[in-house]
């Protein structure tokens, strides 16, 4: 499996929003500047990610963007939905007609239990988890008193 480089810029963006949610609207050139994304780039994500609707836009001067919902109501399965193709790691998992064998074949097992796990992980991993995992890094690293 291999994710791709939207969801992982998506992730990486809507981290921002969450670890500043409750600041208002933020920035496209802020969330560009902090995460070090491209500023076009982003502007093609977050059309994806308005129309999915896991962000809101804000006009104005003090415009930008904002979650949808609360980080905590975000997993990254819903980030995965809107830039990953919707195939499986191996076509017979999603299309057991595809292959004559698929009914008895023990590896196809092993490849959907690997695709049920991994869409499990992301639909239990949450905007807010991994917040809270860049807050508890960053305080790790403001404690680190090496002499």
């Amino acid at each position: 499996m291999r994710i791709n480089t939207r969801t992982r810029y998506a992730t990486r963006a809507l981290l921002e929003l969450a670890l500043r949610e409750g600041e208002g609207a933020i920035s496209l050139q802020q969330i560009a500047a902090s995460q070090d994304l491209s500023l076009k780039y982003l502007e093609s994500l977050f059309s994806a990610l308005r129309g999915a609707g896991l962000v809101q836009s804000a006009r104005g001067s003090q415009g930008g963007y904002r979650l949808a919902r609360p980080a905590g109501r975000i997993t990254l399965r819903d980030v995965y939905d809107v830039f990953e193709s919707h195939e499986t790691f191996v076509s017979c998992v999603g299309n057991p007609e595809e292959c004559r064998r698929a009914v008895d074949c023990v590896a196809r097992e092993v490849w959907c239990e690997l695709f049920e796990q991994t869409m499990s992980k992301l639909e239990a991993t949450t905007v807010a988890a991994l917040a809270d995992r860049a807050r508890e890094r960053q305080q790790a690293k403001v404690l680190d008193y090496a002499i």
